[in-house]
């Protein structure tokens, strides 16, 4: 199977399976980038957009893409 494959078939549970590393890397970018404003913001690897909402807050345009069609979804 490939990493997109594998990515696309993940992306059914990703957001409600337990994910301590996940809800980890959203708490420490919160710490480190909420105080903070941007123009633009590229999320580069969006996946389900764990991020994308904290960036949408933090920057006045958000570029999100993911090579998974469907994490996009």
């Amino acid at each position: 199977m490939s990493i997109q494959a594998a990515y696309d078939h993940w992306s059914d549970t990703y957001d409600s399976d337990d994910n301590f590393t996940r809800d980890l890397d959203l708490a420490v970018t919160r710490e480190i980038l909420i105080g903070l404003r941007y123009k633009s913001v590229i999320e580069i690897g969006c996946g389900t957009g764990k991020n994308t909402v904290l960036l949408s807050q933090i920057a006045e345009q958000v570029h999100a893409i993911d090579f998974s069609v469907s994490r996009l979804a």
